[in-house]
């Protein structure tokens, strides 16, 4: 066996989504190809995906994801279908994520998404999902409602995601819809912990912190900080939601924690690669960066939102950080 084919080998030992795996199988990949070894290739590509997607670096997903697509699209049986079009819903959720991305170079991977789903007889439940998601990111309140609406109307097949990510999705469509309450009476069987999967509840305690408090009920809110913080700590791919506890730290009046919160975190997110989850981390610190002087990092905040709302034609993340800047702890 060759000394790469060893390396896949230690991987497979590792421990789930260790980011440690990332350069190992970025190494596997690249001998392989020397090789001409299609087989392992692909294993260590897929592998590779999925790490990433769940550490917080979706640009090595891409070009993984780009590859596998590519040998599928030129006929190689060795291509598992189903796993690869579960991959695709990662990479239709990712791609939004990305500033540098154009709404035409996003439209027209959902297109194909589509495509292949239909010509697969694949529900297209996923497709509505991923465009309301992509309407969301982009701050679209009417494109969102409308992609609900098909998303909610459209019948389920295997290649759904599992019920638990389903109802985080309809949680996190009925916050940035304004419906509080009623993401708040959704949410109730995640934050029960009846459904459970690797990033729910996990994601969902956050944005309902913030709800909460919205809504004056500082019990419930502080119970949903107390339990999903220590689920996320130091974990790059949920810096948006760790943002969002910087916020409720900051508007509950505990600026130390907030403060504290950051430093834990600071290290892992500044490492991972600049999407809307990391650039929401930055503007829910930025009190506590314009109370430190850090200048680099406000600028940083600044040019990274413009550029988000440039792609996106509106100012949906202007007014966000404009909101955060103006925030009053306590509130």
């Amino acid at each position: 066996m060759t000394e790469y084919m060893d390396l896949l080998e230690d991987v497979f030992m590792m421990e789930e989504n260790d980011p440690a795996k990332i350069s190992i199988l970025e190494r596997v990949i690249q001998e392989a190809d020397s090789h001409n070894d299609i087989e392992t290739a692909i294993e260590a590509r897929f592998e590779l995906i999925e790490t990433c997607n769940y550490t917080g670096y979706p640009k090595k997903v891409l070009q993984a994801f780009s590859w596998l697509m590519q040998q599928y699209e030129t006929g190689n049986s060795e291509i598992d279908e189903s796993q690869l079009f579960w991959c695709y819903k990662w990479i239709a959720e990712q791609i939004v994520t990305f500033p540098e991305i154009t709404k035409e170079q996003i439209a027209n991977l959902l297109s194909d998404m589509k495509e292949k789903f239909l010509a697969c007889n694949y529900s297209l439940k996923p497709y509505y999902k991923e465009m309301m998601n992509g309407a969301i990111k982009m701050g679209e309140l009417e494109n969102a409602k409308l992609y609900f609406q098909q998303w909610m109307e459209t019948p389920a097949d295997w290649m759904s995601d599992c019920r638990a990510c389903e109802v985080n999705a309809e949680v996190e469509y009925y916050l940035f819809a304004g419906d509080l309450e009623k993401a708040y009476q959704v949410s109730q069987p995640l934050l029960m912990q009846t459904l459970t999967c690797a990033e729910v509840p996990h994601a969902t305690y956050s944005y309902i912190a913030l709800a909460l408090l919205e809504l004056g009920k500082e019990k419930a809110a502080e119970k949903c900080f107390q339990k999903g913080y220590k689920m996320i700590k130091g974990k790059g791919d949920f810096a948006a939601e760790i943002g969002n506890y910087i916020q409720y730290l900051l508007k509950t009046e505990r600026e130390e924690e907030a403060e504290s919160v950051l430093k834990e975190n600071l290290e892992i997110v500044e490492k991972i690669d600049t999407t809307i989850e990391k650039i929401l981390f930055m503007q829910s610190a930025y009190p506590i960066y314009a109370k430190q002087n850090q200048q680099e990092w406000l600028e940083q905040t600044e040019k990274l939102t413009k550029q988000l709302d440039a792609r996106n034609g509106n100012d949906y993340y202007s007014r966000r950080l404009n909101e955060i800047k103006q925030m009053k702890r306590g509130n």
